[in-house]
């Protein structure tokens, strides 16, 4: 199950220049992409590009408020991420500043991962295996 979660304060909307409502978050711009019970669901301007960020809003505000945590490894010195009391290790980094993480547990067989872009998390994949 993908959850559409972020981390910030800089959201807003504002009209596109064929008049359509688009929806800012740090930056990005995302068009309306589908409604469904009272959420409507946005994708990233560049999804031709092979963006695939998302976000979902409920009564104009950007919904799953989770509070992540960038921090360096005592070990190896690489950041990681910390969310919900998981660590998340970066396993790859994309164009758009997009990063992918992979749950630091995968060697275990742990499928969980989150994607973000810049210090915002666009996607969280929370299929973890353990505790």
């Amino acid at each position: 199950m993908y959850i559409t979660i972020t981390n910030h304060r800089a959201v807003f909307f504002m009209p596109s220049r064929r008049g359509q409502i688009v929806l800012m978050i740090n930056g990005n711009r995302f068009s309306k992409h589908r409604e469904s019970y009272g959420k409507i669901f946005w994708r990233c301007i560049r999804r031709n590009d092979g963006c695939k960020a998302s976000a979902c809003t409920v009564d104009n505000k950007v919904i799953h408020d989770y509070k992540a945590t960038f921090v360096l490894s005592r070990r190896t010195g690489q950041r990681v991420l910390l969310l919900n009391g998981q660590r998340f290790t970066r396993h790859r980094k994309y164009e758009y500043d997009r990063v992918y993480w992979r749950c630091s547990q995968r060697s275990r067989g742990c499928k969980s991962c989150v994607i973000t872009m810049g210090n915002v998390i666009m996607r969280y994949k929370d299929d973890h295996n353990h505790n």
